[in-house]
């Protein structure tokens, strides 16, 4: 499937401003793929396709990630907002739109992170966060940090929104937690 018809796909199932959100995470991604020798395609078909999810009703996504054993812990029930990332890897793999693991891995991850993500996987997630269009403070020094150290820019990120969701009483996805673990570890050579 080319560029333009996942993009046709995107603009389907989006509202206008997600929509438009997605393009700029896909040319964001591209851009981040290029400084860290990266799959460019594979980027930009990450970027364009991980809210695939977004704007399907809460009670679907929930139904679709029973089904499909997506659940990870019972958090998930509760923090709803972030299965729209796994039940797209799941989706766009059944309608095959993508069948490539690396870009469901990333697609499914966007939002919680996880242990164990590839540069692909952390150029989407970083993406997301850092795309022009958004109005989160740091972005433009995490964008520059993640152009030579996908690592940092990836916890300071995660530190970011780990404060705003303390600040604002609300729960952190245990794979956020995971993600930071490892990523710290890897940082010092820890296993």
């Amino acid at each position: 499937m080319t560029y333009e018809e996942m993009t046709a796909l995107v603009a389907a199932v989006l509202p206008g401003k997600r929509f438009v959100h997605s393009i700029r995470v896909a040319e964001t991604a591209v851009l981040l793929a290029q400084c860290h020798q990266v799959d460019v395609v594979k980027a930009r078909t990450a970027g364009i396709l991980h809210d695939f999810c977004k704007a399907m009703p809460k009670e679907e996504q929930i139904a679709l990630a029973v089904s499909h054993h997506l659940l990870t812990s019972e958090e998930d029930l509760r923090m709803p907002q972030v299965l729209h990332g796994p039940v797209a890897s799941v989706v766009l793999k059944e309608k095959q739109i993508v069948e490539e693991n690396d870009i469901l891995l990333a697609i499914r991850y966007h939002t919680t992170g996880c242990a164990h993500m590839d540069n692909l996987a952390k150029i989407i997630f970083i993406a997301d966060y850092v795309e022009p269009g958004r109005i989160t403070p740091n972005i433009t020094c995490f964008f520059e940090i993640a152009k030579t150290d996908l690592d940092g820019a990836m916890i300071a990120i995660i530190d970011q929104t780990m404060r705003y969701l303390t600040e604002n009483n609300k729960m952190i996805h245990i794979d956020m937690v995971r993600c930071r673990n490892r990523l710290l570890a890897d940082a010092r050579h820890i296993d």
